[in-house]
C-alpha cells in the first residue's frame, strides 16, 4: 500500500469519527468544518512512498 493509500484511508475514518461526534452533539458544525480543514491539510501532507508491511491489521472500535 502506497503512503498516500493510507492517507486517505486514514482521513476518512477521521471524518467518519468526525460525524460521529457531530451527530451525537460533542461538537458543532463549525468545529466539525475547522476540525476538517485541518486533517485534509495534514493528510494531504504525507509523501508518496511504497509502504511495505508483513501484515496490515487495522482494529477501530465502533463509537455508540
Amino acid at each position: 500500500m502506497l503512503v498516500s493509500e493510507k492517507a486517505a484511508v486514514d482521513y476518512l475514518i477521521s471524518r467518519y469519527l468526525l460525524k460521529q461526534l457531530l451527530a451525537k452533539g460533542l461538537i458543532t458544525h463549525e468545529e466539525f468544518e475547522r476540525i476538517d480543514a485541518e486533517n485534509k491539510k495534514s493528510f494531504a501532507r504525507q509523501p508518496t512512498i511504497a509502504c511495505h508491511t508483513a501484515q496490515a491489521e487495522l482494529s477501530y472500535p465502533i463509537i455508540g
